[in-house]
């Protein structure tokens, strides 16, 4: 579950810190919820009053704000009257640019540039114009939040927009001491968003050494090797990708150096050491929603702790209740103990950000066509499966499976593209295979869906 929006929120994550200095995401959704608008002023205006004077540092700034990073529906209407209600404040249009911000990221999902449909890269554009416009609000009113510009430039990237280099430098000309700018900023010249190492090394040299607090800066010295690493694994070169990561490491607990280095473990199968990576991302950031998922998979597929497992996605869904991966994860997960009732609640949660994600139809359509009994929907669910996904030979089956049951003569195409599928060489079972061949020739048999 190393996903590239996964990498981008870890962007948002800075240095360690002690959580218990922290106030859990849930309580300060709980102030917004219950419209006491003038307590969030409060907190979020004097801590980064404190930031910008020198008295904490800015991870304890960006630890607030991300607690607003969330996909929960019921944070959009308190977060407008909020705004509403306080027409010069800096921190309420922070605030719901980074709803919005994690809202843009679902609606985009996690496939490929070429498997996402456009209809999920036009809401990603709307939410993040929303996002960017409330990020400049903010620093109209308050030149130093240095979050509203790690904002723009992530926004920025995701659009390739030219603007990027300008937004960094006016951002680290307000707050040379800020961390999350040049963090998000290097990662918009990784080669893989169009930069280059010779960009990335000459930025350290220009922009981070310069920095007045150099001993908040040296995870970033670890960038060159976090980048190398990157590239190595992405030629099978893992054992080499792995010492990447470890010089990268020590520079510092950098939780995308981990998140690296835990892929490589995984693909050695060397499990307690992912977990053991999982757990320290999760020192740094206890309630990142996205590390959460990953751990929670790790520990129930691979680690055999169920109930660990669920305790994290508990915590996950809730930080983040319509995340498409960790629902579908999960409810796999609820389909596999025979939890169809919870599985379908968690699908149908999906949908609402995953409807392009052929797996959430598959599965929905699995459910209610095998446990469930109800055909007609399951149907439609596959049809939808197979519109995303019209190579998967198993989706095929599943949606003529249901047809037949409805007596649907739809079922002779459904079956004749399974068969042509398995011909080409998708794994098919041989005795489904059968079925399909001699389906066919007993309709045809009695007379029955001949102009199919």
């Amino acid at each position: 579950m190393i996903r590239c929006f996964g990498i981008l929120l870890l962007l948002f994550v800075l240095c360690a810190w002690d959580s218990s200095d922290f106030e859990p995401p849930f309580e300060i959704r709980a102030l917004l919820l219950d419209q006491r608008f003038d307590e969030l002023e409060r907190l979020l205006g004097e801590t980064q009053a404190r930031f910008e004077a020198g008295e904490v540092s800015e991870d304890r700034v960006s630890a607030l704000f991300n607690s607003f990073s969330t996909t929960d529906p019921d944070l959009e209407a308190p977060l407008d009257t909020w705004n509403e209600a306080n027409p010069k404040s800096a921190v309420a249009p922070l605030a719901r640019a980074h709803y919005n911000w994690r809202r843009g990221w679902a609606a985009r999902g996690t496939a490929t540039r070429k498997r996402t449909p456009a209809a999920r890269f036009e809401r990603m554009r709307e939410l993040f114009d929303q996002a960017q416009v409330d990020s400049i609000v903010a620093l109209k009113r308050n030149p130093k939040l240095s979050l509203a510009y790690r904002l723009l430039i992530s926004i920025g990237n995701a659009r390739g927009a030219e603007w990027v280099e300008t937004v960094m430098l006016r951002g680290l000309e307000e707050v040379p001491r800020s961390y999350s700018i040049r963090s998000v900023y290097l990662h918009s010249i990784t080669p893989w968003w169009g930069g280059s190492m010779a960009e990335i090394r000459n930025f350290l040299k220009t922009h981070v050494r310069t920095a007045p607090n150099q001993e908040a800066m040296q995870a970033l010295y670890g960038y060159p090797d976090y980048v190398a690493a990157k590239l190595l694994k992405r030629k099978g070169l893992e054992e080499e990708a792995l010492s990447a990561y470890e010089r990268a490491l020590a520079y510092g607990d950098q939780t995308l150096y981990l998140k690296g280095r835990a892929g490589i473990h995984r693909s050695f199968k060397r499990y307690r050491e992912v977990l053991a990576d999982f757990d320290r991302m999760l020192e740094i950031s206890p309630h990142d929603a996205d590390t959460l998922g990953g751990r929670a998979y790790l520990l129930y597929w691979r680690i055999k702790d169920k109930a660990a497992a669920h305790a994290d996605w508990r915590l996950s869904i809730r930080l983040d209740p319509l995340d498409p991966d960790n629902l579908y994860s999960r409810a796999y997960v609820f389909y596999r103990e025979k939890r169809s009732d919870e599985a379908m609640a968690d699908l149908e949660a999906a949908l609402v950000y995953g409807e392009s994600d052929h797996r959430i139809h598959g599965l929905r359509g699995k459910i209610q066509v095998y446990s469930l009994k109800q055909y007609r929907p399951g149907a439609q669910a596959l049809k939808r499966a197979t519109e995303l996904k019209p190579k998967n030979a198993t989706y095929w089956y599943n949606y003529a499976y249901a047809l037949d049951k409805l007596l649907d003569c739809e079922i002779v195409p459904a079956l004749r593209r399974y068969l042509e599928l398995c011909e080409a060489g998708a794994d098919c079972d041989g005795k489904y295979t059968h079925y399909a061949a001699n389906k066919i020739k007993v309709l045809h048999e009695h007379d029955e869906c001949l102009d199919k």
